[in-house]
């Protein structure tokens, strides 16, 4: 009887019942953020961000965006001192979930750095 190579075993555990399995690790942490949405109206919010990844964020809002929705977030960034210029992170990305106390954004590759 003719054999077929085993496949691989996975070695990673499975998610625990309840708990999200992420691939980026996700921090507390809270920033002002300017979330511009890139369609015709270019509806702008100003809101904090609850945690952040290099993959995306949350921002809890009353007001959330529509699913799928293009925006441009810009992120700004305090020297840890409080002296000197701030830094702004200014990425595209598109609204991933959208739930009546706020919203995930997933960001693209592309990061733009840059000082006041």
């Amino acid at each position: 009887m003719p054999t077929t190579p085993s496949q691989p075993q996975s070695r990673e555990k499975p998610p625990v019942q309840g708990e999200e399995s992420r691939k980026l690790e996700r921090f507390s942490l809270k920033l002002p953020a300017r979330v511009s949405v890139l369609k015709p109206g270019n509806q702008t919010l100003h809101l904090m961000t609850e945690n952040i990844s290099a993959g995306g964020a949350f921002f809890p809002t009353r007001t959330p965006l529509c699913a799928g929705m293009p925006v441009l977030v810009e992120l700004t960034l305090q020297c840890e001192s409080g002296r000197g210029d701030a830094s702004r992170v200014k990425v595209k990305g598109k609204v991933l979930r959208s739930q009546p106390d706020g919203m995930a954004v997933c960001f693209e590759r592309r990061v733009q750095m840059l000082t006041r």
